[in-house]
């Protein structure tokens, strides 16, 4: 009898150990993750370079979040499908930075940048750079050529450039009838100083290359040297430099 119960016994020990196995086994099965490494850990062990996976472009911040979800975890992907894209966005303007506003159509012309060689005297007037070139211009286009003789440092030249670039009628002519030139040294032609050299003076070449000697102002001294208060008599000169020489004699 005791020899029955002891088989018994061991009977019932057999069975349960395997049921255990079994039970381990099929545990085993069912979750391999929690007993193997993820792939990406797998072959930085096995120190060869994972391959190459070819995956549609995502902006640089979804690509960042992308890379930071687990493999396998809904939960993550799901919250990663609801990130919006950043294609096609446009990035919103810093408030302290300065932005530009419109220019209305009416000032667009008012900010351009005046002529390089106009120094204040009109900055819509197309100015030659150097007296050859006026002569060369003038002669081409037989129109007159005005040179404008000044400094910048002598207050008269600075007080007849002001009445004469607020001028709106000798700015018209300027920059439609002639041929304009001013400079802040003198030139090797000893004709443009008729009655010595000083500023600020003003002058008159017509097209056949003839210095206007004759149209002066009413100094006796200085009789080509204009005052911001001769903006009447500069408008009737310049008139009278339009009309040839022999025309304006008759």
């Amino acid at each position: 009898m005791k020899a029955m119960l002891h088989a018994f016994s061991f009977f019932l020990i057999c069975v349960l150990a395997y049921y255990v196995a079994v039970v381990i086994q099929r545990e085993e099965k069912q979750s391999p993750g929690k007993h193997s490494e993820s792939p990406h850990r797998s072959q930085k062990a096995s120190g060869s370079a994972p391959a190459p996976v070819e995956e549609p472009p995502l902006p640089l911040r979804d690509a960042e979040r992308q890379a930071d979800v687990p493999v396998g975890d809904p939960a993550a992907e799901e919250e990663n499908q609801q990130l919006p894209s950043l294609q096609g966005v446009t990035t919103a303007p810093d408030h302290d930075a300065d932005v530009p506003d419109e220019v209305p159509g009416g000032q667009e012309e008012e900010n351009q940048q005046p002529h390089p060689l106009a120094r204040g005297w009109g900055a819509d007037i197309d100015w030659v750079e150097t007296y050859e070139e006026g002569l060369k211009v003038a002669k081409a286009s037989q129109k007159p050529l005005m040179v404008i003789h000044h400094l910048e440092n002598c207050p008269v030249c600075k007080d007849l450039k002001a009445a004469f670039s607020s001028h709106e009628e000798i700015q018209r002519m300027a920059k439609e009838d002639f041929i304009m030139f001013n400079l802040v040294h003198e030139t090797e032609d000893r004709n443009l100083a008729p009655d010595g050299y000083y500023v600020p003076r003003i002058l008159f070449i017509d097209p056949a290359m003839v210095i206007r000697a004759d149209i002066a102002t009413k100094s006796e001294n200085y009789r080509y040297s204009y005052t911001h208060n001769d903006m009447q008599l500069l408008m009737e000169n310049m008139k009278k430099a339009k009309t040839p020489p022999e025309q304006s004699e008759l």
